[in-house]
């Protein structure tokens, strides 16, 4: 069900860090559904659609911009793997020693986004490994 607003404003008013939304139990039934399927809590992260730069001029989110939302959502997970990782976490961030490789990514759009829609993100794994990788001068 789309909530109707009474003003531009009023559809926006989830931005507000003090203002009830009334997106609150759509949320919580996306965070339920999104943890059902297998993806991480911990990367479940809200991107708001920044009308100014994340659209097309057909007034949806353009396809690149996808790729950031997926890699605000790889800073969540990765963050997560600091209690884990203790010192080693800062060397990560600094590209020293280890570090995460995206393999790759695929995202399944359920309708086009646009203003002032927020997109929900998380991300699912099968397999984190730690791996020592040689370069060779050729």
């Amino acid at each position: 069900m789309v909530a109707k607003f009474l003003s531009p404003l009023e559809a926006s008013s989830y931005f507000h860090p003090c203002a009830p939304s009334p997106y609150d139990a759509l949320r919580q039934q996306a965070v339920e559904k999104a943890l059902e399927t297998g993806y991480d809590y911990d990367s479940l992260t809200e991107i708001p659609v920044d009308w100014s730069s994340d659209q097309d001029p057909n007034n949806h989110v353009s396809n690149p911009v996808y790729a950031r939302y997926a890699s605000t959502g790889n800073m969540r997970l990765f963050e997560s793997f600091s209690a884990t990782m203790g010192d080693k976490y800062a060397d990560m961030l600094k590209g020293k020693g280890i570090g995460p490789v995206l393999k790759g990514y695929t995202y399944d759009l359920k309708r086009p986004a646009a203003y002032p829609d927020a997109v929900s993100y998380g991300e699912s794994y099968y397999c984190l490994s730690m791996c020592a990788c040689v370069t060779s001068p050729n």
